[in-house]
Protein backbone atom coordinates (compact mmCIF):
# COMPACT_ATOMS: atom_id res chain seq x y z
CA UNK A 1 0.00 0.00 0.00
CA UNK A 2 2.54 2.53 0.73
CA UNK A 3 4.26 1.38 -2.43
CA UNK A 4 1.41 2.09 -4.19
CA UNK A 5 0.38 5.63 -2.74
CA UNK A 6 4.64 6.89 -3.25
CA UNK A 7 3.75 5.84 -7.02
CA UNK A 8 0.59 7.61 -6.96
CA UNK A 9 2.69 10.74 -5.42
CA UNK A 10 5.84 10.60 -7.94
CA UNK A 11 2.75 10.47 -10.95
CA UNK A 12 1.04 13.70 -10.08
CA UNK A 13 4.21 15.52 -8.07
CA UNK A 14 2.86 15.57 -4.61
CA UNK A 15 5.65 16.37 -2.52
CA UNK A 16 6.48 15.38 1.47
CA UNK A 17 4.39 17.80 2.63
CA UNK A 18 1.37 17.58 0.05
CA UNK A 19 -1.82 18.25 2.38
CA UNK A 20 -4.01 15.66 0.47
CA UNK A 21 -6.79 12.57 0.84
CA UNK A 22 -6.01 9.11 0.19
CA UNK A 23 -8.54 6.67 0.05
CA UNK A 24 -8.64 2.96 -0.01
CA UNK A 25 -11.50 0.74 -0.73
CA UNK A 26 -11.51 -3.24 0.58
CA UNK A 27 -8.92 -2.65 2.33
CA UNK A 28 -9.18 -6.07 4.08
CA UNK A 29 -7.88 -8.00 1.20
CA UNK A 30 -4.42 -6.02 1.91
CA UNK A 31 -2.11 -8.48 4.21
CA UNK A 32 -1.21 -6.54 7.45
CA UNK A 33 -3.43 -3.50 6.30
CA UNK A 34 -3.23 -1.78 9.84
CA UNK A 35 0.32 -1.31 9.99
CA UNK A 36 0.83 -0.50 6.13
CA UNK A 37 -1.83 2.56 7.23
CA UNK A 38 0.51 3.21 10.30
CA UNK A 39 3.65 3.15 8.68
CA UNK A 40 2.19 5.46 5.77
CA UNK A 41 0.52 8.08 8.44
CA UNK A 42 4.25 8.34 10.10
CA UNK A 43 6.05 9.06 6.46
CA UNK A 44 3.37 11.72 5.30
CA UNK A 45 1.59 13.77 8.41
CA UNK A 46 -0.05 15.76 6.80
CA UNK A 47 -2.24 13.34 4.76
CA UNK A 48 -5.63 12.43 5.20
CA UNK A 49 -6.24 8.47 5.09
CA UNK A 50 -9.47 7.50 4.52
CA UNK A 51 -10.48 3.79 4.34
CA UNK A 52 -12.94 1.03 3.86
CA UNK A 53 -13.82 -2.42 4.62
CA UNK A 54 -16.60 -4.99 4.68
CA UNK A 55 -15.32 -6.95 7.34
CA UNK A 56 -12.87 -7.18 9.81
CA UNK A 57 -12.38 -2.99 11.18
CA UNK A 58 -10.93 -2.70 13.93
CA UNK A 59 -13.72 -1.63 16.29
CA UNK A 60 -17.72 -1.90 15.61
CA UNK A 61 -18.90 1.30 17.43
CA UNK A 62 -18.35 4.90 15.67
CA UNK A 63 -15.87 7.16 17.59
CA UNK A 64 -13.47 4.72 18.95
CA UNK A 65 -9.58 5.21 18.22
CA UNK A 66 -7.18 2.85 17.57
CA UNK A 67 -3.35 2.23 16.30
CA UNK A 68 -2.03 4.54 18.65
CA UNK A 69 -4.86 6.75 18.66
CA UNK A 70 -3.80 7.50 14.74
CA UNK A 71 -7.41 6.38 13.52
CA UNK A 72 -10.81 7.01 14.03
CA UNK A 73 -13.18 4.31 13.07
CA UNK A 74 -16.63 5.46 11.93
CA UNK A 75 -19.39 2.67 11.11
CA UNK A 76 -21.65 3.34 7.94
CA UNK A 77 -25.00 2.10 9.27
CA UNK A 78 -27.88 0.83 7.03
CA UNK A 79 -30.28 2.65 5.74
CA UNK A 80 -32.02 4.96 8.74
CA UNK A 81 -36.06 5.10 8.32
CA UNK A 82 -35.38 8.50 7.99
CA UNK A 83 -33.20 8.21 5.28
CA UNK A 84 -35.70 5.80 3.71
CA UNK A 85 -38.28 8.16 3.76
CA UNK A 86 -36.51 10.94 2.43
CA UNK A 87 -35.41 8.75 -0.31
CA UNK A 88 -38.71 8.05 -1.17
CA UNK A 89 -40.20 11.49 -0.82
CA UNK A 90 -42.33 10.72 1.83
CA UNK A 91 -41.42 12.52 4.12
CA UNK A 92 -42.98 16.13 3.20
CA UNK A 93 -46.14 14.23 2.76
CA UNK A 94 -46.22 13.23 5.85
CA UNK A 95 -44.18 16.06 7.92
CA UNK A 96 -45.29 18.84 6.08
CA UNK A 97 -45.95 20.86 8.95
CA UNK A 98 -42.33 20.23 10.93
CA UNK A 99 -40.33 20.28 7.58
CA UNK A 100 -41.66 24.24 7.41
CA UNK A 101 -38.88 24.93 9.57
CA UNK A 102 -35.39 24.22 9.15
CA UNK A 103 -34.85 21.24 7.59
CA UNK A 104 -32.66 19.08 10.44
CA UNK A 105 -34.51 21.29 13.51
CA UNK A 106 -36.10 18.79 15.99
CA UNK A 107 -39.74 20.26 15.61
CA UNK A 108 -41.75 17.68 14.28
CA UNK A 109 -45.59 17.22 13.65
CA UNK A 110 -47.26 14.25 12.29
CA UNK A 111 -49.95 15.54 9.67
CA UNK A 112 -53.37 14.56 10.80
CA UNK A 113 -54.43 10.95 9.55
CA UNK A 114 -51.41 10.06 8.49
CA UNK A 115 -49.86 7.46 11.11
CA UNK A 116 -51.38 4.83 8.76
CA UNK A 117 -49.44 6.06 5.84
CA UNK A 118 -46.26 6.12 8.00
CA UNK A 119 -46.88 2.70 9.06
CA UNK A 120 -46.89 1.69 5.46
CA UNK A 121 -43.74 2.95 4.80
CA UNK A 122 -42.31 1.30 8.08
CA UNK A 123 -43.73 -1.64 6.83
CA UNK A 124 -41.91 -1.42 3.34
CA UNK A 125 -38.51 -0.54 5.52
CA UNK A 126 -38.60 -3.46 7.81
CA UNK A 127 -39.13 -5.70 5.17
CA UNK A 128 -36.83 -4.22 2.03
CA UNK A 129 -35.39 -1.11 3.22
CA UNK A 130 -31.94 -1.99 2.91
CA UNK A 131 -32.41 -2.96 -0.76
CA UNK A 132 -32.38 -0.45 -3.52
CA UNK A 133 -34.97 -2.08 -5.34
CA UNK A 134 -37.07 -1.48 -2.05
CA UNK A 135 -36.45 2.62 -2.03
CA UNK A 136 -36.24 3.09 -5.57
CA UNK A 137 -39.19 1.01 -7.19
CA UNK A 138 -42.67 1.96 -7.30
CA UNK A 139 -44.54 2.63 -4.09
CA UNK A 140 -46.96 -0.10 -4.34
CA UNK A 141 -44.42 -2.72 -5.79
CA UNK A 142 -42.84 -5.51 -3.93
CA UNK A 143 -39.10 -6.17 -5.19
CA UNK A 144 -37.43 -9.19 -5.02
CA UNK A 145 -34.99 -9.30 -2.24
CA UNK A 146 -33.54 -12.59 -3.84
CA UNK A 147 -30.24 -10.65 -4.96
CA UNK A 148 -29.48 -9.65 -1.52
CA UNK A 149 -29.84 -13.10 -0.39
CA UNK A 150 -27.19 -14.06 -2.99
CA UNK A 151 -24.79 -11.95 -2.74
CA UNK A 152 -24.66 -12.51 1.02
CA UNK A 153 -24.22 -16.11 1.01
CA UNK A 154 -21.50 -15.94 -1.71
CA UNK A 155 -19.55 -13.04 -0.66
CA UNK A 156 -20.06 -12.65 2.58
CA UNK A 157 -20.71 -15.62 4.19
CA UNK A 158 -19.28 -18.50 1.31
CA UNK A 159 -15.75 -17.33 -0.52
CA UNK A 160 -13.61 -14.45 -0.08
CA UNK A 161 -14.77 -12.39 3.15
CA UNK A 162 -14.84 -15.80 5.41
CA UNK A 163 -11.58 -17.54 4.48
CA UNK A 164 -9.72 -14.12 5.19
CA UNK A 165 -10.82 -14.25 8.93
CA UNK A 166 -10.44 -18.14 8.76
CA UNK A 167 -13.66 -19.29 8.28
CA UNK A 168 -12.62 -23.02 7.22
CA UNK A 169 -16.50 -24.38 6.96
CA UNK A 170 -18.87 -22.04 5.43
CA UNK A 171 -21.77 -24.10 5.14
CA UNK A 172 -21.38 -24.10 8.92
CA UNK A 173 -21.14 -20.39 9.02
CA UNK A 174 -24.20 -19.94 7.01
CA UNK A 175 -26.44 -22.45 9.12
CA UNK A 176 -25.63 -20.44 12.53
CA UNK A 177 -26.59 -17.09 10.55
CA UNK A 178 -29.68 -18.61 8.66
CA UNK A 179 -30.68 -19.76 13.09
CA UNK A 180 -29.61 -16.29 14.16
CA UNK A 181 -31.38 -14.22 11.62
CA UNK A 182 -34.74 -16.38 12.19
CA UNK A 183 -34.46 -15.60 16.09
CA UNK A 184 -33.43 -11.84 15.26
CA UNK A 185 -34.52 -10.04 18.75
CA UNK A 186 -34.40 -12.63 20.96
CA UNK A 187 -32.36 -14.13 24.02
CA UNK A 188 -29.83 -16.87 23.29
CA UNK A 189 -27.09 -18.30 24.89
CA UNK A 190 -23.70 -19.92 24.08
CA UNK A 191 -25.22 -23.08 25.03
CA UNK A 192 -28.29 -23.22 23.27
CA UNK A 193 -26.59 -21.82 20.08
CA UNK A 194 -23.74 -24.77 20.49
CA UNK A 195 -27.05 -27.47 21.31
CA UNK A 196 -28.47 -25.94 17.74
CA UNK A 197 -25.89 -26.09 15.67
CA UNK A 198 -23.72 -28.78 16.60
CA UNK A 199 -20.55 -26.74 16.60
CA UNK A 200 -17.82 -26.34 19.48
CA UNK A 201 -18.16 -23.30 21.51
CA UNK A 202 -14.90 -21.54 20.77
CA UNK A 203 -15.37 -22.18 16.82
CA UNK A 204 -19.06 -20.56 17.54
CA UNK A 205 -17.45 -17.45 19.45
CA UNK A 206 -15.10 -16.96 16.70
CA UNK A 207 -18.35 -17.52 13.79
CA UNK A 208 -20.34 -14.49 16.06
CA UNK A 209 -17.00 -12.36 16.38
CA UNK A 210 -16.92 -12.80 12.32
CA UNK A 211 -20.67 -12.13 11.95
CA UNK A 212 -20.49 -9.29 13.68
CA UNK A 213 -17.36 -7.53 12.65
CA UNK A 214 -18.78 -8.27 8.72
CA UNK A 215 -22.24 -5.96 9.98
CA UNK A 216 -24.66 -8.98 9.44
CA UNK A 217 -25.39 -9.29 13.01
CA UNK A 218 -25.20 -6.93 16.05
CA UNK A 219 -25.17 -8.96 20.20
CA UNK A 220 -26.97 -6.80 22.63
CA UNK A 221 -25.68 -7.84 26.10
CA UNK A 222 -27.83 -8.14 29.57
CA UNK A 223 -28.36 -6.88 32.83
CA UNK A 224 -29.58 -7.66 35.75
CA UNK A 225 -33.15 -6.56 37.94
CA UNK A 226 -31.20 -3.89 39.34
CA UNK A 227 -29.65 -2.75 35.72
CA UNK A 228 -26.35 -4.19 36.68
CA UNK A 229 -23.95 -5.71 33.82
CA UNK A 230 -22.51 -9.27 34.58
CA UNK A 231 -19.23 -10.07 34.31
CA UNK A 232 -19.60 -12.96 32.08
CA UNK A 233 -22.23 -12.37 29.16
CA UNK A 234 -23.96 -16.11 29.46
CA UNK A 235 -27.06 -14.46 27.74
CA UNK A 236 -27.49 -11.75 24.85
CA UNK A 237 -29.60 -10.52 22.59
CA UNK A 238 -29.15 -11.11 19.20
CA UNK A 239 -29.78 -8.93 15.76
CA UNK A 240 -29.44 -8.93 11.95
CA UNK A 241 -28.44 -5.49 11.26
CA UNK A 242 -30.85 -4.86 8.85
CA UNK A 243 -34.29 -6.05 9.57
CA UNK A 244 -34.86 -6.71 5.86
CA UNK A 245 -32.26 -9.70 5.69
CA UNK A 246 -34.73 -11.12 7.34
CA UNK A 247 -37.28 -10.79 3.68
CA UNK A 248 -34.16 -11.74 2.11
CA UNK A 249 -33.37 -15.36 3.77
CA UNK A 250 -37.25 -16.25 4.14
CA UNK A 251 -40.29 -14.13 3.59
CA UNK A 252 -41.45 -10.94 3.76
CA UNK A 253 -43.80 -10.41 7.11
CA UNK A 254 -47.10 -8.61 7.21
CA UNK A 255 -47.83 -6.17 10.38
CA UNK A 256 -50.39 -8.42 11.30
CA UNK A 257 -48.05 -10.88 12.01
CA UNK A 258 -46.93 -12.06 15.21
CA UNK A 259 -43.06 -12.10 14.41
CA UNK A 260 -43.16 -8.50 13.01
CA UNK A 261 -42.95 -7.28 16.64
CA UNK A 262 -39.54 -8.86 16.37
CA UNK A 263 -38.41 -7.55 12.96
CA UNK A 264 -39.91 -3.62 14.83
CA UNK A 265 -37.34 -4.26 17.24
CA UNK A 266 -34.44 -5.30 15.12
CA UNK A 267 -35.50 -1.70 13.14
CA UNK A 268 -35.82 -0.13 16.34
CA UNK A 269 -31.88 -1.36 17.17
CA UNK A 270 -30.63 -0.81 13.79
CA UNK A 271 -31.00 3.12 13.86
CA UNK A 272 -28.64 3.35 17.06
CA UNK A 273 -25.89 1.45 14.83
CA UNK A 274 -23.83 4.26 13.38
CA UNK A 275 -24.14 6.12 16.87
CA UNK A 276 -21.58 5.86 19.44
CA UNK A 277 -24.70 4.99 21.70
CA UNK A 278 -24.75 1.91 20.88
CA UNK A 279 -22.19 0.73 23.78
CA UNK A 280 -24.97 1.92 26.18
CA UNK A 281 -28.11 0.02 24.80
CA UNK A 282 -28.83 -3.33 26.72
CA UNK A 283 -31.80 -5.34 27.45
CA UNK A 284 -32.62 -6.66 31.02
CA UNK A 285 -34.01 -10.36 31.74
CA UNK A 286 -34.35 -12.48 35.34
CA UNK A 287 -36.32 -15.18 36.28
CA UNK A 288 -39.87 -14.42 35.67
CA UNK A 289 -39.32 -10.83 34.18
CA UNK A 290 -37.36 -8.83 31.39
CA UNK A 291 -37.49 -5.49 29.79
CA UNK A 292 -37.06 -5.14 26.03
CA UNK A 293 -34.44 -3.03 25.87
CA UNK A 294 -32.77 0.06 27.67
CA UNK A 295 -29.75 2.26 27.44
CA UNK A 296 -27.57 2.56 30.54
CA UNK A 297 -26.12 6.35 31.18
CA UNK A 298 -22.10 6.10 30.64
CA UNK A 299 -21.55 8.32 33.81
CA UNK A 300 -24.29 6.79 36.27
CA UNK A 301 -24.35 3.56 34.75
CA UNK A 302 -28.26 4.04 35.59
CA UNK A 303 -30.84 2.96 33.21
CA UNK A 304 -31.73 6.22 31.49
CA UNK A 305 -34.08 5.26 28.52
CA UNK A 306 -36.00 2.22 28.96
CA UNK A 307 -38.59 0.55 26.43
CA UNK A 308 -41.31 -1.66 26.50
CA UNK A 309 -42.37 -2.84 23.14
CA UNK A 310 -46.02 -3.70 22.26
CA UNK A 311 -47.00 -3.66 18.53
CA UNK A 312 -49.86 -5.49 19.09
CA UNK A 313 -51.46 -2.50 21.32
CA UNK A 314 -51.88 -5.13 23.78
CA UNK A 315 -51.59 -2.41 26.76
CA UNK A 316 -54.54 -0.44 25.28
CA UNK A 317 -56.40 -3.46 24.16
CA UNK A 318 -56.31 -5.66 27.33
CA UNK A 319 -56.47 -4.86 31.16
CA UNK A 320 -52.45 -6.05 30.59
CA UNK A 321 -50.14 -3.30 32.08
CA UNK A 322 -46.11 -2.83 31.55
CA UNK A 323 -45.64 -3.54 35.07
CA UNK A 324 -42.03 -5.27 34.72
CA UNK A 325 -40.72 -2.21 33.12
CA UNK A 326 -42.58 0.15 35.51
CA UNK A 327 -40.91 -2.01 38.69
CA UNK A 328 -37.77 -1.59 37.21
CA UNK A 329 -37.85 1.92 36.46
CA UNK A 330 -39.13 2.75 39.97
CA UNK A 331 -36.51 0.49 41.65
CA UNK A 332 -33.43 1.44 40.06
CA UNK A 333 -34.15 5.67 37.98
CA UNK A 334 -37.41 6.81 38.43
CA UNK A 335 -36.23 9.70 36.14
CA UNK A 336 -35.40 7.35 33.84
CA UNK A 337 -37.25 8.14 30.36
CA UNK A 338 -40.22 5.23 29.58
CA UNK A 339 -41.57 4.58 26.12
CA UNK A 340 -44.19 2.18 25.38
CA UNK A 341 -43.76 1.44 21.88
CA UNK A 342 -46.99 0.46 19.84
CA UNK A 343 -48.01 0.07 16.55
CA UNK A 344 -50.90 3.13 16.21
CA UNK A 345 -51.51 4.87 19.79
CA UNK A 346 -49.64 7.67 20.81
CA UNK A 347 -50.23 9.53 23.95
CA UNK A 348 -48.93 9.72 27.87
CA UNK A 349 -49.76 7.91 31.11
CA UNK A 350 -48.96 7.76 34.53
CA UNK A 351 -48.53 4.45 36.40
CA UNK A 352 -47.02 3.64 40.01
CA UNK A 353 -45.71 7.36 40.04
CA UNK A 354 -44.03 6.84 36.71
CA UNK A 355 -44.40 8.63 33.85
CA UNK A 356 -44.89 6.70 30.38
CA UNK A 357 -44.79 7.82 26.66
CA UNK A 358 -46.83 5.92 24.22
CA UNK A 359 -45.53 6.22 20.75
CA UNK A 360 -45.82 4.05 17.46
CA UNK A 361 -43.12 1.89 16.76
CA UNK A 362 -43.05 4.24 13.14
CA UNK A 363 -42.85 7.35 14.80
CA UNK A 364 -40.26 7.35 17.10
CA UNK A 365 -37.73 5.78 14.73
CA UNK A 366 -38.19 8.08 12.20
CA UNK A 367 -37.81 11.15 15.14
CA UNK A 368 -34.99 9.41 17.08
CA UNK A 369 -31.93 10.51 14.11
CA UNK A 370 -34.47 13.17 12.88
CA UNK A 371 -34.09 15.26 16.73
CA UNK A 372 -30.63 14.12 16.32
CA UNK A 373 -31.54 12.04 19.69
CA UNK A 374 -28.34 9.39 19.31
CA UNK A 375 -25.74 11.96 19.32
CA UNK A 376 -26.67 13.35 22.71
CA UNK A 377 -28.62 10.77 23.61
CA UNK A 378 -28.32 10.79 27.58
CA UNK A 379 -28.84 13.43 30.03
CA UNK A 380 -26.16 15.21 31.90
CA UNK A 381 -25.31 14.05 35.11
CA UNK A 382 -27.27 15.05 37.98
Amino acid sequence: MTILFEMFCRCYHHGPDAEIYVFFDEVQYAKDWEKSLLKLAKMRPKVKIVVAVSSGAPAIVSGTKVMEDRMEVFILPPLTFLEFLRFRGSEEKLFVASLNTEKNTGAMTLEPNALPALNQEFHRYVNFGGFLEGILSGKDGVPAPAFVRDGVADRVLHKDLASLSGVNDPQELNRLFGLLAFNTGREVSMDDLAKATNIAKNTLRKYLDYLEQAFLIRRINRVDRDGKKFQRQVFFKVYLTRPCLYAALFAPVPPSDQFFQRLAETALVSQWLGSTAIENLYYASWRGGEVDLLTLHPETGKPDHVYDLDWPNTYVRTETRPDQMVNFVRENNPDATSYVLTSTFARSATMKGINLTLAPFALYSYWIERDSTLKAFHKPKK
